[in-house]
């Protein structure tokens, strides 16, 4: 991706934060569900979720992996984060840890910042 094509990116989610739920929530929820189930997590699995939006797959992931999983959610944008993190703060998802960032720059130090040295996920 080009910088100027990742900077459109990232403007439009900045944007778009405020609506999203709204306006594409309803179109994801049977899939998100599948998809959850479909990766058939266990209790106190570790779970990285890059581009975790506004956190629409946080609460399912976080019962899926249970109070001795963690949750680490990704974004780019601060604008869609600010939202994952008050649905995280609202549900009380205490094995979600939320962070900005690239995901074209995770790396092992990266992960050991954001899990707080959590195994990362296989």
């Amino acid at each position: 991706m080009t910088d100027f094509d990742q900077t459109w990116v990232h403007r439009w989610y900045e944007r778009m934060a405020i609506a999203y739920d709204p306006a594409f929530a309803w179109m994801y929820r049977a899939a998100r569900a599948s998809m959850v189930a479909a990766l058939q997590l266990q209790d106190g699995d570790v779970v990285l979720d890059i581009g975790t939006g506004t956190g629409e797959d946080l609460p399912l992931l976080s019962a899926a992996v249970g109070s001795a999983g963690l949750v680490v959610g990704m974004d780019y944008s601060g604008a869609m984060l600010e939202r994952a993190r008050k649905k995280v703060s609202r549900l009380g998802l205490a094995n979600v840890v939320l962070c900005q960032g690239d995901a074209g720059a995770i790396d092992a130090a990266w992960w050991r910042s954001a899990s707080g040295g959590a195994r990362p996920p296989d």
